[in-house]
């Protein structure tokens, strides 16, 4: 199952971490992970190529797992751009894994080493 985790701190997108295998899917041929990837390298493109910040980024391609962390002084208008991004995408991975179930499972949580984890709601309850 991939695990989808959207970190929120002080009520504020942060960033997201992306791990496992959907098992949708033979590999390589994972339309599940496939897509889960394609909105992963959007956010990063966004970010850095076009808004011009500097986020964190880890890729595990053995794991496999990917994470994106925001910086945390970004100008008014690019943190606008940037959190509305974040919550795009919550709301995508929200129904995708209504519509995987068993595939993909989303979550948030603080930053890593903040507090515990917890289950989104279905569609449109973040």
């Amino acid at each position: 199952m991939t695990n989808l985790c959207f970190y929120i701190e002080n009520g504020i997108y942060r960033g997201f971490a992306f791990r496992g295998h959907s098992g949708f899917g033979a590999a390589g041929g994972d339309i599940v992970c496939a897509g889960v990837s394609a909105l992963a390298r959007l956010a990063e493109c966004v970010a850095s190529d076009i808004l011009g910040l500097a986020p964190e980024t880890n890729v595990d391609e053995n794991a496999p797992a990917i994470s994106m962390v925001l910086p945390g002084d970004m100008p008014g208008d690019k943190a606008f751009a940037a959190e509305s991004l974040l919550k795009g995408m919550h709301m995508l991975a929200s129904e995708l894994s209504e519509e995987f179930k068993g595939h993909i499972s989303v979550e948030v949580s603080g930053l890593p080493g903040a507090s515990a984890k917890r289950k989104t709601g279905p569609k449109g309850k973040l």
